[in-house]
């Protein structure tokens, strides 16, 4: 495996521990179109990685499935769902090392250098509305990590926004078959501004499907599945409460 800095005309190659991390020290200011890239060998993947791209950013277990995956630094309107610290200053660290602990019961929605377009890693998120195209309103939120609901907008209340359209569909992959025990929801609480779902529709990729009732809470609201050979669902069929504000929205998915 091969951790890189990718330039316009250069790259810089990572170092390896002997405790088996890949990691890359390296002593300037990010670029716009700058991008760190892991490169695995054919015997590498698929596999489950660690990684932590950024000493700002949180780290997470993601399962790769290609030889090589690219991340491309955010700037401009796309670090506003980012910690105001992260990718910045001259001196940065990068780690990713192979995860021994494949199977347990932990959260498989999360990921929070997801992008949008899929490269490999997972989970990933995507979805046929975002509002405004806005990056603080992008399906990959609400898998982030980041469940803080009480406002709207940049880092860290940023949401998946629907753009007030009644047929907006999130759907979450996972890259290889999954046991999903249960799954919450996190709605965005920015009351009055948010309005919320009553109902919506978990359609599986098998082709099977479960209804959610929700309250109006900001809590994480809880719905058991106990399925096997999960690959991923939609979510879709949104019921709007029946109140003055147009907005609901979801702040993060969780999939145990």
């Amino acid at each position: 495996m091969k951790l890189i800095i990718s330039h316009t005309n250069a790259a810089e190659e990572a170092l390896v521990n002997t405790d088996g991390r890949v990691v890359l020290e390296y002593e300037q200011s990010y670029q716009h179109g700058d991008a760190i890239e892991i490169q695995f060998e054919p015997d590498e993947i698929p596999a489950y990685y660690w990684v932590q791209l950024d000493s700002a950013m949180l780290l997470a277990k993601l399962y790769f499935t290609q030889p090589v995956w690219r991340y491309v630094i955010p700037f401009g309107e796309q670090r506003l769902v980012y910690p105001e610290t992260s990718f910045a200053g001259e001196k940065h660290l990068v780690q990713v090392w192979q995860s021994d602990i494949p199977y347990q019961q932990t959260n498989l929605a999360f990921n929070p250098y997801d992008q949008v377009e899929p490269m490999g890693a997972f989970p990933h998120a995507e979805a046929n509305i975002e509002t405004r195209h806005d990056p603080t309103f992008a399906a990959k939120n609400a898998i982030d990590g980041y469940i803080l609901n009480a406002h709207h907008g940049e880092y860290p209340y940023q949401s998946w926004g629907i753009n007030r359209d009644p047929e907006a569909q999130i759907h979450l992959s996972f890259g290889r078959p999954i046991t999903l025990k249960r799954i919450a929801i996190v709605l965005r609480a920015d009351f009055p501004h948010d309005s919320v779902w009553t109902s919506g529709l978990i359609t599986f990729d098998d082709g099977t499907s479960m209804t959610l009732s929700f309250d109006k809470t900001a809590d994480r609201q809880w719905f058991e599945t106990n399925k096997s050979d999960v690959t991923g669902f939609s979510l879709d069929h949104l019921v709007k409460a029946d109140d003055e504000s147009p907005f609901p929205a979801l702040t993060e998915i969780e999939a145990y």
